[in-house]
């Protein structure tokens, strides 16, 4: 929208003429420029680590003989579960009533419930979130083909496949999809209201509450049947029952990368494009509570993106009794200050919010070499 206002103020260059005239899109691209890191410099004497590189995009992904696929995952994943059905599993019928009967005991007194919560918190496939409205929500992350945590601005997952020279898609059409699923655990006004499941074609989205909860499931696929919507009910109900057997031991029941022994960490991947970045943190707060981060430009103690970083990077850590176990929570963030290959010293901190109403504090920091993004 920007460029597009300063577009239009400056189109009258076009017309003039002369050595002297200015080059419309020379004008455009210097006004539209960030100039945040411009006359920056690396900081002397301060260790940056440099993010790891990236392993795919996480919202499209072009499948094709030479690329892995979001199912070519351990057998036991969530999401090669979901992602087998396509024209392959089940069906659900229009009219069919959805639910997950062993969610609605656990959530069906607040002994069990905060068990869960801290479950949700602990585990690194779920993200345990508030919104800025203050609804809780858990959502279900995918990974990647090596097994890690594959973090989106909002876990929505994709993939289309490639047009070929006739304009018709090339490969498997089982292979294309979006999905993604979330439970709204205590909205303030979201899960109150009346589900409504609603589809065009084969794209749907199926809302239906549990007990005070409410499970939304997005389903598109080339076949009709909503058939990872069945899936990833029959996986939830199998994860939960489960769960709801055993719930005092429940630790057991994380996946095996969920926490580790060792001193907090901060691990940021590159994404798709520069200043985009997968972060994953490794800490204990030793209590319930938020997490998220802030960022500083080291040599002048900027703030970084600091409204936006805090708003989607914020997640209810996982947390024990013994500090040495550290848990995994991942996130998704767009840095904005400066442009591509403009490299400067970012400071990240990790901070803790605890849910019992106590002052916040920081948990943590490091320091990495980062560029911004280029708008």
């Amino acid at each position: 929208m920007k460029k597009l206002l300063l577009a239009l103020l400056l189109f009258p260059a076009l017309f003039l003429h002369g050595e002297d005239a200015p080059n419309f899109w020379e004008m455009l691209d210097k006004a539209t420029r960030d100039t945040f890191a411009d006359n920056l410099k690396l900081p002397e004497n301060v260790v940056l680590a440099e993010p790891e590189k990236e392993l795919h995009s996480t919202h499209i992904f072009f499948s094709s003989l030479h690329h892995h696929h979001w199912r070519d995952t351990d057998t036991e994943s969530f999401q090669r579960y979901v992602l087998s059905a396509i024209n392959h599993g089940p069906v659900l019928a229009d009219d069919t009533v959805c639910n997950i009967p062993s969610l609605a005991k656990l959530l069906s007194s607040p002994d069990t419930k905060e068990k869960l919560l801290q479950y949700f918190a602990c585990n690194s496939e779920w993200r345990l979130y508030r919104e800025l409205r203050g609804e809780m929500h858990a959502v279900r992350y995918f990974r990647y083909t090596n097994g890690e945590i594959a973090p989106t601005l909002n876990q929505f997952y994709a993939c289309f496949l490639p047009t070929g020279i006739d304009g018709k898609k090339v490969g498997d059409p089982a292979l294309e999809f979006q999905f993604r699923f979330d439970i709204a655990l205590n909205g303030i006004t979201w899960n109150r209201r009346k589900p409504v499941t609603a589809h065009r074609g084969n794209s749907w989205q199926t809302v239906f509450h549990c007990t005070d909860a409410l499970v939304s499931i997005n389903d598109q696929s080339n076949f009709p049947g909503r058939q990872m919507t069945a899936a990833a009910l029959e996986y939830s109900e199998k994860e939960f029952a489960q769960l709801a057997a055993d719930l005092d031991n429940w630790k057991k029941y994380l996946p095996k990368d969920s926490f580790k022994l060792g001193e907090p960490d901060l691990i940021l991947r590159n994404s798709f494009q520069g200043g985009i970045y997968q972060a994953a943190v490794w800490c204990n707060p030793g209590e319930k509570g938020t997490i998220y981060l802030k960022a500083f430009e080291i040599t002048q103690g900027t703030p970084l993106s600091a409204k936006r970083l805090k708003t989607v990077s914020n997640c209810i850590s996982g947390w024990s009794d013994d500090p040495r176990e550290q848990y995994q929570s991942n996130m998704y963030f767009t840095i904005y200050e400066g442009e591509w290959e403009q490299f400067y010293g970012a400071r990240f901190e990790v901070w803790f919010k605890p849910a019992s109403g106590g002052a916040e504090r920081k948990l943590f920091e490091k320091n990495y070499k980062i560029q911004g993004w280029q708008r």
